[in-house]
């Protein structure tokens, strides 16, 4: 009788248990990548989101700097508070729009595209920032 026999016959057996560890290793190395992957592609994301924030904030600023105190008019105002802001968002190479919402106010909404540089996945971020004008020293006029 072998080694073999006598191992069968008390219920244990080698080789069902062969390639086992490498079915365990292959699984959590997907793991690891698909891990790695998302954090990395997630960087990217929060990345463009900031980039867009900043944009969105700056376009409107821009566009209230634009609106001087002693104003011409509405609508000379308006648009020069549009163009000063579509001027930013060019300079800067995004898209976005710009909304006059009162007579000191201006929101910018802003999209920036990306893409994942481990996946590739292309994604677009939107954000959207409000400026008011203020006018004065110490606590502004509106």
């Amino acid at each position: 009788m072998t080694r073999y026999d006598l191992l069968r016959r008390h219920g244990r057996d080698d080789d069902a248990q062969r390639g086992a560890v490498t079915v365990w290793v292959a699984l959590i190395a997907l793991a690891v990548l698909a891990s790695i992957l998302l954090v990395v592609d997630g960087g990217a994301r929060m990345r463009a989101a900031t980039q867009a924030d900043t944009y969105a904030a700056e376009a409107a600023r821009a566009a209230t700097i634009a609106v001087t105190p002693r104003s011409a008019g509405a609508s000379a105002d308006a648009r020069a508070a549009t163009q000063a802001a579509q001027a930013y968002l060019a300079a800067a190479g995004v898209s976005g729009t710009v909304k006059i919402i009162g007579p000191a106010a201006v929101t910018v909404t802003v999209v920036v595209p990306g893409h994942g540089p481990i996946s590739g996945a292309g994604f677009t971020v939107t954000r959207t920032a409000t400026a008011l004008l203020q006018i004065g020293v110490e606590g502004g006029q509106r």
